[in-house]
């Protein structure tokens, strides 16, 4: 989605409002893993409404995020990939 933002020719227009428009901000991305759980990943670029505050991970966020919490927790996802196996 970066990449739309950065090389389209107007703003994208906010998914939740309908008003504000999507802006690059940099954050330190908190994810809540389970009730004893909690990961921060540093430095990551998301897009964060002007008017809301709604957000929009796009893939490349997606992935560090979820490279910084299998680097944080190793296997946290495995229970994921078991469980949506597919049965063919």
């Amino acid at each position: 989605m970066s990449n739309i933002l950065k090389h389209a020719e107007k703003e994208l227009q906010c998914f939740e409002c309908e008003t504000g428009t999507y802006k690059d901000i940099t954050v330190n991305y908190f994810s809540q893993l389970s009730l004893d759980r909690s990961c921060v990943t540093e430095d990551v670029t998301i897009q964060r409404c002007d008017t809301c505050d709604a957000e929009i991970i796009d893939s490349k966020a997606s992935q560090m995020i979820e490279s910084n919490i299998e680097r944080n927790f190793p296997g946290y996802y495995d229970k994921w990939k078991t469980k949506n196996k597919s049965r063919l």
